[in-house]
């Protein structure tokens, strides 16, 4: 992919160098924020804070889908300079909304991470240290998996569910898994809404949860044993209207707490509402 280069330094006067975090992740967009504007400043305040905060080191990507000048900057990832995600389609397209995220799509037209937990170098999601996780915007989206694990094909991606958040599977459940067990959850607000920050990690060789907007008390637990990594890729259907998505470690509490609350002021000041 060719990106241009941004500059976050400047000489006497001007804007003050940006950190190694946010410079490296200007240096591969399309379209860098203006030195020392408004643009840059916030993002100057989300990369660092989630430095500063411990949830930076505990990622292999997050993807902004929401916050990009263009469609082709928000797939770059803001961590490293791998795992940018794409769309991968075979019949129709999801729909792109700048500003927003993205909406109305299916195994054949999601978009992929270019993720692959089996193969992955160096990756912080491991078999018993995993989590994944994705801002929803949608109210009410049910019988579709929002993150999803697979192969791609000639007819679309396939579902492996080792990695997967199924919001609303119907009117009183969704689904969640993290290298385990595929275990059930209370769908939430019955079938009016699915909207919300999603995480799902693994903490342990039996330990998992998935919280939903409350980053403290999980939604769900489970005990499940770990399962061995898949060759396979995490993707996102996008059936929801989806507007980020992130692949890491395991959080804490704080941690968590931090990364809702750095998201919901980036969010409300790109998109005007959370989530």
């Amino acid at each position: 992919m060719m990106m241009l280069l941004g500059c976050g330094s400047s000489g006497a006067g001007g804007p003050a160098a940006n950190s190694a975090e946010a410079q490296q992740f200007y240096d591969r967009l399309f379209t860098p924020p203006t030195p020392g504007g408004a643009e840059e400043i916030r993002w100057n305040t989300f990369i660092d804070g989630l430095v500063a905060d411990g949830v930076w080191a505990k990622l292999d990507a997050l993807n902004l889908w929401f916050a990009g000048a263009n469609e082709g900057d928000c797939h770059v990832n803001l961590i490293q300079s791998a795992y940018n995600t794409e769309r991968y389609q075979t019949a129709g397209v999801a729909t792109y909304t700048q500003g927003q995220g993205y909406s109305g799509g299916a195994v054949n037209k999601c978009i992929a991470s270019n993720f692959n937990p089996f193969s992955a170098s160096g990756a912080k999601f491991t078999r018993t240290d995993a989590s994944f996780g994705m801002l929803i915007y949608s109210t009410a989206t049910l019988n579709v998996a929002a993150v999803n694990d697979g192969v791609r094909t000639g007819g679309g991606m396939t579902q492996l569910y080792h990695t997967e958040l199924w919001p609303k599977y119907n009117t009183t459940i969704g689904y969640h898994n993290c290298n385990g067990t595929e275990e059930t959850f209370p769908a939430p607000d019955a079938s009016a809404d699915s909207s919300g920050f999603y995480i799902v990690q693994r903490t342990g060789a039996n330990a998992a949860a998935i919280y939903r907007n409350d980053m403290v008390t999980p939604v769900d637990t489970s005990t499940s044993a770990s399962t061995a990594l898949v060759d396979s890729e995490i993707y996102y259907q996008c059936a929801h209207s989806c507007r980020m998505a992130f692949i890491g470690g395991s959080l804490t509490e704080a941690q968590r707490i931090a990364f809702k609350s750095r998201l919901q002021t980036l969010v409300t000041a790109i998109s005007g509402v959370f989530p």
